[in-house]
């Protein structure tokens, strides 16, 4: 139950991050989730709570989106050169990075990330 809470909580203080400053919703959102884990408020120690944050934080991106896109009024702000190089350059970097991530060992890095805390 407390996970829920922490999930949530993460959720919302990311949207609220995203909708002040247009970015940063993972920054924020995984910052308040190891907070919660290293405190041991919430299960993040092993690689599946970490990844079941993540998912839980593109769900919560994914409902963000259309109102930013919106906000931005892209169609009239928007440059049309660079989002045609960066959507498809996104749509390919981003598989890539999730199966590099798959390959990152989660010992190693809750470990780095303890290490960092500490400091």
């Amino acid at each position: 139950m407390i996970d829920v809470v922490v999930l949530s909580l993460s959720a919302f203080v990311g949207n609220m991050g995203v909708a002040v400053t247009g970015f940063g919703m993972a920054i924020i959102y995984l910052l308040v989730f190891q907070v919660a884990a290293v405190t041991q408020y919430a299960a993040g120690a092993d690689g599946q709570s970490f990844k079941y944050a993540v998912f839980i934080q593109s769900l919560s991106l994914l409902a963000a989106q259309p109102l930013l896109l919106w906000n931005a009024q892209v169609s009239q702000h928007g440059s049309w050169p660079l989002l045609l190089l960066m959507i498809p350059a996104t749509l390919v970097a981003t598989p890539l990075g999730q199966l590099t991530g798959e390959q990152v060992l989660p010992y190693n890095t809750h470990t780095h990330t303890h290490t960092l805390t500490r400091l």
